[in-house]
């Protein structure tokens, strides 16, 4: 009894690589799948291969400059994020400053009252 690999692999004087039609079927699908393709390219062809291409075109061409919106909207909302950074920190350098600035008077008025208050002694003392 023969095997299905001895009955693909059996040699005849009609058929001499020894193929038979059912190794062909995966070659036969490939083929008729190509000519379906191209079958399809032809149809779009008769309704208008240019103008197809030009629709797909004008739509791909839409999208990028949807796209292009997209990225420059990502930009502005970028931009506009990194001048409320640099603002807030601005805003913080300026009350820093003006907190020290306050702290810094603060000390100069204690000291000036430290020294008024022990002149104020040294007087008080020096007259008794």
């Amino acid at each position: 009894m023969r095997t299905w690999a001895d009955h693909t692999q059996h040699k005849s004087h009609h058929n001499p690589d020894g193929n038979t039609l059912h190794s062909h079927i995966p070659t036969v699908l490939a083929l008729v799948g190509f000519l379906g393709l191209v079958g399809s390219v032809g149809l779009v062809g008769s309704v208008g291969l240019v103008e197809f291409v030009g629709f797909v075109g004008s739509v791909g061409f839409v999208g990028f400059l949807e796209f292009l919106g997209f990225l420059e909207f990502e930009e502005m909302v970028e931009r506009n994020h990194q001048d409320y950074n640099y603002r807030n920190i601005q805003k913080n350098n300026i009350y820093q400053d003006h907190l020290q600035n306050q702290n810094q008077e603060y000390q100069f008025q204690h000291l000036l009252g430290q020294h008024d208050l022990r002149e104020c002694q040294h007087r008080v003392h020096s007259t008794r």
